[in-house]
Parts: structure tokens; sequence; C-alpha cells
């Protein structure tokens, strides 16, 4: 199944714009999002980091070989992949459902 580039850069610009500018120490994001949406991302990315003062690293790849890693315990505060990558991810405990 396709991604929605829509509606991961819809995802993406709602986290950016929702997330208040932190006064708090900066802190590091570790992202594993899937190739499909990388262009969305490399351009959302740097506003996000620039407005919050967070460094997000991001290991971009497949879908499935992400969401593997994420289901062997490789720890990840943000996951983009596909719906049913995503699904199962939330449908065996390992990543939460935040949309």
């Amino acid at each position: 199944m396709v991604i929605s580039a829509r509606r991961i850069v819809l995802g993406m610009a709602v986290f950016i714009l929702a997330a208040p500018p932190s006064t708090a120490a900066a802190a590091e994001i570790k992202a594993l999002i899937t190739i499909g949406v990388q262009s969305a991302i490399e351009d959302l990315a740097p506003k996000f980091e620039k407005a919050n003062g967070h460094q997000i690293t991001i290991v971009y790849g497949l879908s499935a070989l992400l969401g593997k890693r994420v289901a062997d315990g490789e720890p990840a505060d943000l996951f983009i992949g596909t719906r049913e990558g995503v699904d199962g991810l939330i449908k065996t405990g390992k990543i939460a459902n935040r949309l």
C-alpha cells in the first residue's frame, strides 16, 4: 500500500506547528522514516529544529526493514512507515498510536 505523502506532510506540519518553542534544554529526537516521504521530511525537519531547538536524527529506509528494527527493540521517538507496518507495531505494543 502506498503511503499518502500528503497525509505524512500534514502530520509533520501539525507536529511542527503544535510543538511550542521550548525553554527547556534541547532534546535529540530519533526518527525512523520510510524513504517514501524523505523529500517532504527533508523540507520540514529543519523548520522544526529551528522553531523548537530540538535536533532530529533521521534514519531513512524501507518501511519493512525499519519496522523490524523497532520490533526487535530498537528505540525511536518517531516512526513513519506504511499503514500496515505502523498498525502491526501498534498491535504488538512496540509503538503507541498518537494520531
